[in-house]
């Protein structure tokens, strides 16, 4: 389970599980274990989700489009680079209550959890009539990525807290396209994936003069 917080510039909402692995644990330690903080910021306002324990699952996708050239009497046709599509990250998020005792996770804290969530989908009327924020999601040191948030998903499955209503539990899913500025190209995707590493054990650094063309 997440061991998560929500900051704003005016306080933050803090959750901090104390189980039977000691502060800050479940099961054992998580906080000052060497797990990167991973965390989802919106850019406007600076408020942001932050959580010790990995996500459920997180998956990026990538796509370059590709128009073909057929040449009259060539075997298989050219194929010119058209564009590419914005990398897509999709993240499920579970958040918890908790009925341990000292634990001061609440279903209320989980409902404003999923409240700041579902809030990026919305535009913004307090500053005239603006889109909804851009965000940054950080994935410890995996990866980091600012982008729009076209789809969230958030499911309730109980149990519910008697005299509020409120679920103990929800599960996160969002979905974010990046967006930037000035484009990425493939040398600053691959330095920022083997973290400006020389000394990768899977990858296989070769120099090449250039493409040769036959």
């Amino acid at each position: 389970m997440p061991d998560w917080s929500i900051t704003t510039p005016y306080g933050s909402i803090t959750s901090t599980y104390r189980g039977g692995g000691g502060a800050n644990s479940i099961g054992g330690p998580i906080a000052g274990s060497g797990m990167q903080q991973y965390k989802i910021i919106d850019l406007v306002t600076g408020t942001s989700f932050s959580f010790h324990a990995m996500p459920d699952s997180i998956s990026r996708s990538k796509s370059a489009s590709w128009q073909s050239i057929d040449i009259q009497s060539r075997s298989s046709p050219l194929q010119g680079y058209a564009n590419s599509e914005p990398q897509t990250i999709r993240v499920m998020i579970p958040i918890f209550a908790s009925i341990e005792q000292g634990d001061g996770r609440t279903p209320r804290d989980v409902k404003e959890a999923c409240d700041f969530f579902l809030s990026l989908g919305y535009p913004d009327y307090q500053r005239g009539i603006k889109p909804p924020h851009k965000v940054k999601f950080i994935a410890g040191e995996q990866f980091s990525l600012v982008g729009i948030v076209p789809n969230i998903d958030i499911e309730y499955p109980g149990p519910w807290d008697p005299t509020t209503g409120l679920s103990h539990r929800a599960r996160v899913t969002f979905t974010l396209l990046e967006v930037d500025d000035v484009p990425k190209d493939y040398m600053e995707v691959r330095n920022d994936g083997l973290g400006a590493s020389q000394n990768s054990t899977m990858i296989e650094r070769m120099d090449f003069e250039g493409e040769q063309e036959w």
